[in-house]
């Protein structure tokens, strides 16, 4: 990736992204009778909620692509999360008949895109890994500072 802005805009498409598969679970769960696929409730049911967990994480995907910098962190646990769904899919894959298909499509899915928050977002703020991970801040120094130090947690204490 090029610059910030082109880094910010690949993460901002993924967060798009997952508001067509939001529509598609939803709509699948919505209208499966209509088009003859029976489905027990409790899969419709667990499907929407799918669906509106991922609403939350690509709403805060895109906020987070607005300021790297600032928001950098949350991406690197949204991978986190990214990697834990893909494990999750392809196991998942062996036991779902002809859905395996599907379900591996989108564990591969999830796993591109925790590999690329990954190395884009680092690539971008300038941190680490685990520097995102402990929300910690580059020191001229080459060392790790909390982004938050005790003075700042008073302060918020007091008000």
């Amino acid at each position: 990736m090029g610059t910030n802005r082109e880094t910010a805009a690949a993460i901002r498409s993924s967060g798009q992204a997952n508001f067509v598969a939001v529509a598609g679970l939803v709509l699948f769960a919505l209208l499966h009778p209509l088009v003859g696929i029976e489905i027990p409730f409790i899969w419709a049911a667990l499907m929407i909620l799918t669906a509106a967990l991922l609403a939350y994480a690509s709403i805060v995907v895109i906020i987070a692509s607005r300021d790297l910098d600032r928001y950098g962190s949350l991406l690197i646990y949204e991978a986190l999360l990214r990697f834990a769904a893909a494990g999750l899919l392809f196991v998942v894959t062996f036991f779902v008949g002809w859905w395996g298909i599907l379900t591996f499509l989108a564990g591969l899915g999830d796993l591109v895109w925790a590999v690329r928050y990954c190395t884009m977002v680092p690539q971008a703020t300038g941190r680490s890994v685990q520097q995102l991970l402990t929300f910690s801040e580059s020191s001229p120094a080459g060392t790790t500072e909390p982004a938050v130090d005790s003075h700042d947690i008073d302060l918020a204490y007091r008000i």
